[in-house]
């Protein structure tokens, strides 16, 4: 399963790939790995990735630009093949430049949006872009259900 997950700072992506991730964990007993370009992260690390493991990655587009684009699109197309569940996050979804991964995803949740760049990245995706702008913190819609989505103060759904 891919998974992507897009927003401005502090609108709970990563809250919400963590709280993801130990669902699918409870049901496939898979591990979880959580790569972040801000945490001084190996990029050569993200290129390790075993089997049946879930695997979180903030800001993706950062680590778009220092991983060879031949290995990450190989993980992120093969995944199926590896049982491997991806959860990509980014808070400039224009910045992943093609739109390979929110293609290959089977659930896209999007929180609150303003920048322009990014809204035309999303509007490929879903035409509601008022709805977009309009959501708060910790409020999400998984795009390709139209499902509105809130974490609440324990950050469960």
């Amino acid at each position: 399963m891919i998974i992507s997950v897009f927003g401005k700072t502090g609108t709970g992506k990563t809250t919400l790939s963590r709280l993801i991730a130990s669902c699918i964990k409870q049901i496939t007993n898979k591990n979880i790995k959580e790569y972040s370009p801000f945490e001084q992260v190996q990029f050569d690390k993200l290129i390790d990735i075993k089997t049946n493991e879930i695997i979180i990655i903030n800001e993706i587009q950062i680590f778009k630009l220092f991983v060879n684009k031949n290995i990450l699109t190989n993980i992120i197309t093969g995944h199926r093949h590896y049982n491997i569940d991806i959860i990509c996050n980014s808070q400039r979804p224009a910045l992943l430049q093609d739109r390979t991964i929110p293609a290959l995803s089977d659930m896209i949740f999007i929180s609150r949006i303003s920048d322009e760049e990014d809204l035309k990245y999303i509007k490929f995706f879903y035409s509601d872009i008022e709805r977009i702008k309009n959501l708060n913190n910790f409020e999400f819609v998984e795009i390709l259900s139209g499902k509105n989505f809130k974490l609440d103060n324990e950050n469960k759904i």
